[in-house]
């Protein structure tokens, strides 16, 4: 369900572009119930890449 509804947000999407592009240290933190591993698969298809930043799901820690 929630791949249907996500977009890519122009304002994060450019904020996190200039964060990787000033070589600033990136990590997504999410307090949701979704795995990480989920949480990869939806930002790509919102079409970031993700593929060297640590990402982390409240969901998963304890």
């Amino acid at each position: 369900m929630e791949k249907i509804v996500l977009y890519k947000n122009a304002r994060g999407s450019c904020l996190f572009e200039k964060a990787i592009s000033d070589g600033c240290k990136v990590i997504l933190i999410s307090d949701m119930y979704l795995p990480s591993a989920i949480l990869k698969e939806l930002l790509t298809s919102c079409g970031y890449d993700i593929s060297n930043i640590p990402v982390y799901s409240s969901g998963e820690e304890r």
